[in-house]
């Protein structure tokens, strides 16, 4: 596949992120704050990234974290046309220190930070923040058409850290001719929702043709 052009779901800078002071866990189960259908209360709020404090580099500046959270909890929406469900991703991460990429409840990608579930009051590996760049293959296995959500755990070094910052921008990619690199155990990157029409008793004839057909 190739040709078409990339769809921006989340840009740089967007001034809709949902965040939450990471003073405690974010839902309960944890996990549902990553989810499409998760309802927020009056302890998120609303802001432009970057989000955190102490380089210069933020544009909501969390004047309290330090010595008082290490973590914070980001949520994004956003809409993908049912007919233009995208197989591979672009994925950028702005994060100092760490942070793990959810989307629809599906981790995609995780940065500067130890495996497994991370509490609210985890840290990340120190890490001076800078652009990185990711592919995300079969992403029809977890992309629905119509609303989605990107959920963001930044995560600072420890409690004490004079700085922290995180930003995230999504977008579809054509990527290169094969479809992006292989997906073993999972879905292929080809993968789509849109299931074709079934045909069955096909037959043709001659069953060999000769060099004038």
């Amino acid at each position: 596949p190739g040709g078409g052009s990339d769809i921006t779901f989340v840009a740089e800078g967007d001034n809709n992120w949902h965040y939450r002071k990471g003073t405690s866990e974010a839902s309960s189960p944890i996990t549902d704050w990553r989810n499409i259908n998760f309802t927020e209360d009056a302890s998120w709020l609303i802001g432009e990234t970057p989000i955190g404090f102490g380089d210069g580099d933020d544009t909501t500046v969390l004047n309290d974290m330090r010595s008082n959270y290490s973590t914070v909890y980001l949520r994004h929406e956003f809409t993908v046309n049912p007919l233009e469900i995208p197989q591979q991703l672009k994925l950028r991460i702005y994060a100092d220190d760490g942070a793990v990429v959810w989307i629809n409840g599906a981790e995609v990608q995780r940065v500067h930070v130890a495996g497994g579930q991370l509490p609210f009051n985890g840290n990340g590996t120190n890490h001076e923040a800078a652009w990185e760049e990711f592919t995300i293959s079969g992403a029809g296995a977890f992309l629905v058409g119509g609303t989605n959500v990107i959920a963001v755990h930044g995560l600072n070094q420890q409690i004490t850290s004079s700085d922290f910052s995180i930003d995230v921008s999504l977008s579809s990619t054509s990527g290169g001719a094969g479809g992006g690199a292989p997906t073993p155990g999972t879905f292929n990157s080809s993968f789509s929702n849109i299931t074709p029409p079934a045909i069955r008793q096909v037959d043709h004839f001659p069953e060999v043709p000769t060099s004038s057909d």
